[in-house]
């Protein structure tokens, strides 16, 4: 599966502000719905949660995430962002606009305001063993996520 990532926009055929009946028939397979946190708004997951759509309370797009897998390509300005060693991968969005560097998660997350986008990573390199993969050790990263505006922007 190959995604584009489109800030402000949407990823692949999901567009930020779509309803959820929209976003739904945008995408060729059921959604399995669930809760992320308990009491929080229902998430339509995709191919396994590689894909998945987070709704407003007017059940609008408000958030789309896709995570690391080796069946997709998330494609930022034509490059497969979970290709890029997590360096260069935060070089090319940060070409387009600058990180936070006051995130309580930097390292872990680069959230890029501006963007409404966010790079993220459960463990440092560093945190490592040396026999991890790429995506266990934090060599790459493992989600790519998109809000609408002011979904990071309106935050601190």
């Amino acid at each position: 599966m190959e995604l584009s990532i489109e800030p402000h926009k949407g990823i692949g055929p999901i567009r930020l502000g779509m309803t959820r009946a929209e976003s739904r028939a945008a995408i060729d397979v059921a959604p399995h719905t669930y809760r992320k946190v308990p009491g929080s708004r229902l998430v339509d997951a995709y191919h396994g949660s590689v894909l998945q759509v987070f709704f407003d309370p007017h059940d609008r797009v408000q958030f789309i995430e896709v995570s690391n897998d080796k069946r997709t390509r998330a494609l930022y300005r034509g490059v497969d962002i979970f290709a890029l060693p997590a360096e260069e991968a935060v070089a090319l969005v940060g070409e387009d606009g600058l990180y936070d560097p006051n995130d309580p998660e930097l390292g872990y997350a680069f959230t890029f305001r501006s963007l409404e986008l966010t790079l993220w990573r459960a463990t440092l390199p560093d945190e490592a063993d040396e026999d991890d993969d790429d995506l266990a050790g934090g060599r790459v990263f493992a989600t790519v996520g998109i809000g609408a505006s002011g979904y990071f922007s309106s935050y601190g």
